[in-house]
């Protein structure tokens, strides 16, 4: 799949920035199984403060907490 191709894969709002989700990932259709999760550029869902330095251990957190989940749902753990 090249990126044109999978770029039609992602949820976007009315504007044609791409939804990201509390969990810093890019929302995709449900038969995109990949998580994309972008460094910065998350300030319009997330506020100001996503682009701060010092909020970067957080995300990594919470991005570490959203792949981990995923990846316990898919392998039926």
């Amino acid at each position: 799949m090249n990126c044109s191709e999978s770029s039609g894969r992602y949820a976007r709002d009315e504007f044609g920035r791409a939804l990201v989700e509390r969990d810093y990932r890019i929302r995709t259709d449900p038969g995109m199984s990949a998580g994309v999760y972008p460094q910065g550029g998350t300030e319009q869902p997330h506020g100001i403060t996503a682009s701060l330095l010092s909020t970067a251990a957080v995300r990594s957190g919470d991005i570490f907490d959203s792949v981990t989940a995923r990846s316990r749902v898919s392998l039926g753990v």
